[in-house]
Order: C-alpha cells, then sequence, then structure tokens
C-alpha cells in the first residue's frame, strides 16, 4: 500500500460526514475517547477534543442524554493508522484544523 501523508479529498470528506453524524458522546454522556473509523479503505484512528464551552443544549442544561438539541464543537488533534507490514505508526495530515460544530 503507498504511504499515506495527507488525506484524499473523498476520504476528507468520509471523516467530516463520520464527525457530523457518528462522532458523539457516550452513554453516559463523555466523550468518547479515542476512536478508530474507516476512510477510503484503510482504519485510521482518530485522537479529538471537544470545546466543553460549545456545549449547549436548548433547555439550558447539560443532562445527557436527553430530547433536546446539543451542539458540541469538536476538532481532531492527531489523524494516523499503522503500517500493515511494519507496524509504524503513521500521522496523516488533515485538511480541516478548525473545529466541527455537531448538532
Amino acid at each position: 500500500m503507498e504511504r499515506l501523508t495527507k488525506l484524499t479529498e473523498q476520504q476528507q470528506r468520509e471523516l467530516d460526514e463520520y464527525i457530523v453524524n457518528d462522532l458523539w458522546l457516550d452513554d453516559d454522556g463523555y466523550k468518547k475517547h479515542d476512536t478508530e473509523v474507516e476512510l477510503g479503505g484503510v482504519l485510521f484512528c482518530i485522537e479529538y477534543e471537544t470545546d466543553r464551552d460549545s456545549w449547549s443544549l436548548n433547555n439550558g442544561t447539560y443532562d445527557y442524554p436527553c430530547d433536546y438539541e446539543v451542539r458540541i464543537d469538536y476538532r481532531v488533534t492527531a489523524l494516523y493508522y499503522y503500517d500493515e507490514e511494519t507496524d509504524e505508526r503513521i500521522d496523516v495530515a488533515c485538511e480541516r484544523e478548525d473545529w466541527y460544530r455537531v448538532y
């Protein structure tokens, strides 16, 4: 496999879609720890942070889970995969270094 150092446009779209639609809090209301996602046939590990000050519910509380709209900002802090042959960690540049706003 060719060594990736930057996401392709397709992989970036898949990552954007994953973060907006699937990356969320766990059942106890805490952010998930590092997670994995397949992008363009490659299994990537994602490390990320949330901006706790961005958390907002339309009832003004932080109770979770709930039936209210939740808004949280996420930012990818590391994106990497492991080379199948050498098991070396390969860090990959992510186009979006800004925050994702997730509803």
